[in-house]
């Protein structure tokens, strides 16, 4: 809500954004990649995934629990995804498919786990608005999900392999 109205008081006029524009141009600018994100959640999901390709459910419940404290619900009662800070309490919408509840808990370790990687991002972004700095949290969250889930030099590896590639 802060962000809306943050939104509607903006001043448009002489060429400000918004602060969802500010953070779709850091993304432009920054070419889709944020290396030290990249190999940071590279890096987590290396720990975490065993035998498999990326980390599983259980993996990522796992460590959000006993490394990072934090107490897992599935309800259907709340939204698609609801941390409660204080409480280190994850409430995740038991409505949703298992693959976007997989990227529910990948983004909530992300944003806990690599909060001072992704914080150094945002603080060297130089966006004018508390509101724009806070959006481009969520989104480098879920761009280290993304990656946390789909590791990117895994992943490469794994298609030179089926393609007889080195």
């Amino acid at each position: 809500l802060e962000i809306v109205d943050e939104a509607l008081d903006a001043d448009t006029v002489q060429g400000s954004r918004l602060p969802w524009e500010e953070v779709r141009d850091w993304f432009h600018d920054a070419g889709n990649y944020v290396d030290s994100l990249d190999r940071a959640a590279e890096a987590l999901s290396n720990r975490l995934r065993g035998r498999g390709p990326s980390p599983s459910v259980d993996a990522l419940e796992g460590h959000l629990r006993s490394a990072l404290s934090v107490s897992i619900l599935y309800d259907w009662t709340t939204g698609i995804r609801d941390f409660d800070a204080t409480m280190g309490h994850l409430q995740i919408d038991s409505g949703q498919p298992a693959e976007s509840q997989r990227f529910q808990l990948a983004h909530q370790l992300a944003a806990l786990a690599l909060k001072d990687e992704i914080s150094a991002v945002v603080e060297g972004a130089r966006l004018r608005t508390a509101a724009a700095r806070q959006l481009l949290f969520v989104g480098l969250s879920n761009y280290a999900a993304g990656a946390l889930l789909m590791p990117y030099h895994r992943f490469r590896e794994d298609a030179r392999s089926v393609h007889g590639i080195s």
